[in-house]
């Protein structure tokens, strides 16, 4: 059975450390020895807090695919890395994910998802991912070519309604992306979190409206924008209104209860992945170029942005 099947039909870890001592278990049950059987409980439960190898759960709402879909690049990674990977592109499915197995060695991760679990999960930075050779990177907010729209005040003006799959925290978005220069909620700019931006992109050409509601911009990262301006059907419909300042790239992240050891292991597993031609290939398939030693100082000003009071 495959790594990743043993998690999900053992998600508790601790159920099979009680399986293997189940015949001495029933035996000490029926023969009554309560010391066995307080050993035997003991041992279930210091199995299911502890984690024999390293796992890395990779996070990225509204990315494409699933984690159904997902399963062979994801064995592939742990193959490389030794141990267990998981991942999520919707958040509350990853958050529920902790709850039932507990925190992950590490995490790769969104700036957004970055922020929101920093302080809950006692985050630390451990490696940064590397995009097209940089780990910086922009966003972008694409506008019709004809829209009437000069700058990025002029389009919170007009109440519009935003879409990308950047929006799962409209927060980082608000002050970190657009750094408060524009105003999202119900009374500003209306956004919509979504997992189809390039449908969305599609009806923003063609001036329609989609899933019955209109679409005046979206906000895409550098790697959408990349390959956007490779679309010929694309050229000439649509424009950069805005460009934010670089940000640090998606971080790899330890926990809280991490352990250092296997933390230190695992980075080491992640930096050394381009060295070998199956980690190369895997790296494409990831969308990265490398994994790079940490930069805390970069997101320092994204933390500080991010929790400034209005």
């Amino acid at each position: 059975m495959a790594r990743s099947e043993r998690f999900q039909t053992s998600p508790a870890r601790g159920l099979r450390v009680a399986g293997d001592l189940g015949p001495r278990y029933h035996a000490a049950h029926h023969g009554g020895a309560p010391l066995i059987r307080s050993l035997a409980l003991l041992l279930a439960l210091v199995g299911g807090m502890a984690r024999a190898e390293p796992a890395l759960l990779v996070c990225y709402p509204n990315a494409p695919g699933t984690t159904e879909s997902a399963k062979p690049v994801m064995e592939q990674l742990g193959a490389q890395i030794g141990g267990e990977a998981v991942y999520f592109n919707d958040l509350a499915a990853a958050n529920a994910w902790i709850e039932s197995h507990g925190q992950p060695t590490c995490a790769i991760v969104s700036l957004g998802v970055y922020l929101r679990w920093r302080e809950p999960h006692g985050l630390q930075p451990v490696a940064a991912t590397e995009r097209h050779g940089s780990t910086r990177e922009r966003f972008y907010l694409l506008v019709a070519q004809d829209a009437p729209y000069a700058s990025l005040e002029a389009f919170g003006a007009a109440r519009p309604t935003l879409w990308s799959g950047h929006l799962d925290n409209p927060t980082f978005a608000e002050r970190v992306i657009f750094a408060r220069g524009l105003a999202l909620g119900e009374r500003a700019t209306q956004v919509v979190s979504t997992a189809q931006p390039l449908r969305a992109l599609r009806r923003l050409k063609g001036g329609r409206e989609f899933e019955g509601r209109p679409v005046d911009g979206v906000l895409l990262d550098a790697s959408a924008w990349k390959e956007l301006q490779q679309l010929a059907s694309f050229k000439g419909k649509v424009r950069v209104l805005f460009e934010s300042a670089e940000l640090p790239t998606p971080p790899v992240v330890s926990f809280a209860n991490s352990d250092p050891a296997a933390v230190a292991a695992l980075r080491a597993k992640l930096l050394g992945l381009g060295e070998r031609a199956e980690g190369k290939k895997l790296l494409e398939t990831l969308q990265l170029t490398a994994f790079r030693p940490a930069d805390p100082e970069a997101l320092e000003p994204v933390v500080a942005a991010y929790e400034a009071p209005q």
